[in-house]
C-alpha cells in the first residue's frame, strides 16, 4: 500500500554542543500506517519525539532553550494535529494546538478493547496500570492526525498489551499515522508496518517490525566484518611487499663488500633498488593510509565470560494449597483474597516465570517466596541450604551503597578482579567508579545478577527485571540468564523473555495459579 506523508525527515540530527543525539536521520510516516522507532536508551528516540510534537505546536523556541541544534529537514503536513503520550504516567497526553477545544471527534472509541476499573473511569486515582490505560485510549480517540506513543506499554499487564495490539490492528489508525517507540519486540513484529533502527552503525530501514531490522542489521555487521577482512588482508599484502623491497635493496648494498672490480656497478645497482623499494614504499604507506580511512567500523563482537560454579540440584520452595488475603487495613472488611489453594514446586533446575494481570498478586507471591511477609494459610516450605537472592522490581535496597564497584568489595576479590567480571556484563571503564545514579536501570539489573553470580546463588527471583529496559538491554540479560548455572523464577510481561529464558509458565489469575 502506499502511504501518504504525513511527516516527512531527511539527513536530520540533532546535537547539543557537546554530543550529538543523532544524525543523518531520514524515513517518513503517511496515513493509514504505524511506524516503529528502535535503538538503544539514548539513542535520541524521544528527543526526535518532542521536536516533532513542537514544531505541530510552532514551539521550536522550548527546545532552543535547551541548547539543542538541529540540521536537515523535518517537515509536517501544514495543519497537522499531533497527541503524544509520553513514556511516564506523571506526563499527561499532550496535544498540539490544532486539538484544543475539543476537535478530537473520539470516532476511534469504538477499537478500544480496555476494561478501565469504576474509579479510573470516573476521573480518580488509579494503578499504575489503569492510568497507562486512560493514557492510551485519551491519545488513540482524540481525532489527531499524528499519534506519538513513547513505550506506551510501560505499566501494562498482558491483557492491556494485546489489546492495545488489537487496537492499532483493527484499524483504529486507519484514517491517522502512528509512530511508536517500544522495546516489546513481539509488539513491534505485530504492528508495525515499517522499522527504523537508531543504531551506534547508522540509522536502518526495513518493512516489518524489529525481527526484519535485526535480520538487516546482521547482514550489514557481517558485510562489515567481509569488508574489514578484506582490508586488513591487503594492508598485510602491502606490508609484506614493502619488507619483501627493502630486504632486497639491503642485499644488494651488502653485496658490495668485497666485490672487486665489480663493486661501482654493483653500488650503482644498490642504489637504483634502494630508490625503487623508498618509491614502492611511500606508495604502500599511501595507499595503507587510503585503506585504514575506507575501513568500516565494526562493532566488537561481545561474549559473557563470567565465572563458572556447580549447582547441586535440590528442591528450593515446596507451596500446598498456599492463600493470602489483604490485611483488612488495606481493603474493606476481611481483607480482599488475592489467591488461594496455590500450588508449586520449584528445584535449582527450573527457569520459571509467572504473569498475569496487573493486581492479581504476582509482587505479593514473589515477596512471600523471599520470606519478606508471610501467606495466609497453607504449607510453605523453603530449602535453607539453598543460596537464594531476591532482585526486587526496581532494584530497591539490592545496592547497599551508592558506587557500583564498592557493592563488589566484600567478595574477596581484588577490584581488577571485579572490573574483569563487570565487564563481561558490558560494565566498563572507569564508570564503574561512579555512584549508581549514573547507571541506566538496565545497566543496575546486569551489575546485580553479577553479583549474584560471584555470589555463586544457587536460585534468583527477580521482579519485573525488563522493565523501562531497551532491547539490547533485554538481550544482554537474557545471555546472563542463560550463563547462570542455577534455576530462577522471574515475573514478567515481556513475551520474547520469556520464551527465551523460561521452560515453565504459569499465569496468575482469578486468585489461581495454572500451569500454561
Amino acid at each position: 500500500m502506499a502511504y501518504k506523508p504525513l511527516l516527512t525527515i531527511k539527513n536530520y540530527s540533532a546535537f547539543y554542543p557537546d554530543k550529538t543525539v543523532f544524525e543523518r536521520l531520514s524515513f517518513s510516516v503517511g496515513r493509514g500506517e504505524t511506524v516503529a522507532l528502535v535503538g538503544a536508551n539514548g539513542s535520541g528516540k524521544s528527543t526526535l519525539f518532542d521536536i516533532v510534537f513542537h514544531r505541530a505546536c510552532d514551539s521550536m523556541s522550548v527546545l532552543a532553550d535547551r541548547e539543542l541544534q538541529t540540521t536537515g529537514e523535518l517537515h509536517l503536513v501544514t495543519d497537522a494535529s499531533v497527541a503524544y503520550l509520553g513514556q511516564q504516567n506523571e506526563e499527561p497526553v499532550r496535544k498540539s494546538e490544532q486539538l484544543i477545544g475539543g476537535r478530537g471527534d473520539g470516532s476511534r472509541d469504538m477499537w478500544i478493547a480496555f476494561a478501565l476499573d469504576e474509579d479510573v473511569a470516573a476521573g480518580r486515582p488509579g494503578s499504575d496500570g489503569e492510568l497507562r490505560k486512560r493514557g492510551i485510549i485519551e491519545t488513540l480517540s482524540s481525532g489527531a492526525d499524528l499519534l506519538l506513543f513513547d513505550e506506551p506499554t510501560n505499566y501494562l499487564d498482558m491483557a492491556g498489551i494485546l489489546a492495545f495490539e488489537d487496537a492499532l490492528l483493527g484499524g483504529c489508525n486507519d484514517d491517522c499515522a502512528v509512530l511508536l517507540v517500544s522495546h516489546d519486540r513481539r509488539l513491534l513484529d505485530r504492528v508495525a508496518d515499517r522499522t527504523v533502527y537508531l543504531s551506534p552503525q547508522g540509522v536502518f530501514e526495513t518493512k516489518g517490525g524489529f525481527s526484519a531490522v535485526r535480520a538487516l542489521v546482521s547482514s550489514d555487521v557481517e558485510a562489515r566484518h567481509h569488508r574489514a577482512g578484506t582490508i586488513r588482508a591487503q594492508i598485510g599484502k602491502l606490508q609484506q611487499e614493502m619488507t619483501t623491497r627493502m630486504t632486497w635493496a639491503a642485499r644488494k648494498e651488502k653485496s658490495k663488500r668485497g666485490a672487486g672490480s665489480a663493486k661501482p656497478h654493483i653500488a650503482k645497482q644498490a642504489a637504483k633498488q634502494a630508490r625503487r623499494a623508498k618509491s614502492a614504499q611511500l606508495k604502500a604507506e599511501k595507499e595503507i593510509a587510503r585503506l585504514n580511512e575506507t575501513k568500516p567500523f565494526v562493532p566488537k563482537r561481545q561474549k559473557l565470560i563470567l565465572p563458572e560454579y556447580e549447582v547441586r540440584n535440590r528442591q528450593v520452595i515446596f507451596l500446598k494449597d498456599l492463600s493470602y488475603r489483604l490485611p483488612s487495613e488495606i481493603a474493606s472488611g476481611d481483607g480482599r483474597e488475592l489467591f488461594r489453594e496455590v500450588d508449586l514446586t520449584v528445584s535449582t533446575r527450573d527457569r520459571v516465570c509467572v504473569m498475569g494481570t496487573n493486581g492479581s498478586g504476582k509482587t505479593t507471591l514473589l515477596r512471600i517466596l523471599c520470606r519478606e511477609i508471610e501467606s495466609t494459610s497453607g504449607e510453605f516450605r523453603f530449602n535453607d541450604g539453598v543460596k537464594l537472592r531476591c532482585l526486587p522490581q526496581g532494584l530497591a535496597g539490592f545496592f547497599e551503597s551508592s558506587n557500583l564497584l564498592d557493592n563488589f568489595t566484600d567478595l574477596e576479590m581484588s577490584q581488577t578482579e571485579a572490573r574483569r567480571v563487570l565487564g563481561a556484563a558490558l560494565l566498563r571503564g572507569d564508570r564503574v567508579h561512579g555512584p549508581l545514579t549514573q547507571f541506566s536501570q538496565g545497566e543496575l539489573v546486569r551489575a546485580a545478577v553479577v553479583r549474584c553470580i560471584l555470589e555463586q546463588a544457587d536460585f534468583l527471583i527477580l521482579d519485573e527485571p525488563t522493565s523501562h529496559l531497551d532491547i539490547e538491554t533485554v538481550e544482554a540479560l537474557e545471555g546472563l540468564l542463560e550463563s547462570f548455572p542455577g534455576g530462577f523464577l522471574i515475573v514478567s510481561h515481556d513475551r520474547e523473555f520469556v520464551e527465551n529464558v523460561a521452560d515453565r509458565l504459569y499465569f496468575l489469575e482469578d486468585a489461581r495459579l495454572r500451569l500454561v
